[in-house]
């Protein structure tokens, strides 16, 4: 499967933006395997994640009733800001752009934010990790203009 790059906005600050092309990806999450309820937040393919990451709007979205579980985690970025969840397992299904019949499933963990993501990346819903996309798939970048997913 061939995913383009997109461009985006970054908000540096109340007087700066700038533009830049990052793998975003869709990736359909549901707690059951026939995703009948089902959410496609649009996150950032991070090779330097170690965990997936969703905020808890899309997390109720998907059926997460409870956010909240024994599960808890604090993770830190490169910048040292840091953020709490929870681990939960879901199904993701990623559909080929070309052609939606095409999908890649799998079942793996990822943690539903307890707080909402920063707002200079106010487009991503997600982030995608080494823990479950990268660890299912075989990923190769093609900076800046594509991105290729496999199994």
């Amino acid at each position: 499967m061939i995913f383009p790059y997109s461009e985006v906005e970054f908000i540096l600050s109340s007087m700066s933006q700038i533009r830049s092309l990052v793998p975003w990806l869709p990736i359909e999450l549901s707690l059951s395997k026939d995703f009948k309820m089902s959410a496609m937040p649009l996150g950032l393919l991070d090779s330097g994640a170690d965990t997936s990451i969703l905020t808890k709007e899309a997390g109720k979205i998907i059926g997460i009733k409870k956010i909240k579980n024994d599960k808890l985690v604090k993770m830190t970025g490169v910048g040292g800001g840091s953020i709490k969840g929870y681990i939960h397992k879901v199904y993701h299904r990623l559909h080929n752009p070309k052609d939606r019949s095409d999908t890649i499933v799998f079942e793996g963990d990822i943690v539903i934010a307890d707080t909402t993501f920063q707002q200079t990346m106010p487009q991503s819903t997600a982030i995608w990790g080494r823990n479950s996309v990268f660890s299912e798939t075989l990923i190769k970048f093609d900076d800046p203009k594509k991105f290729e997913i496999w199994i």
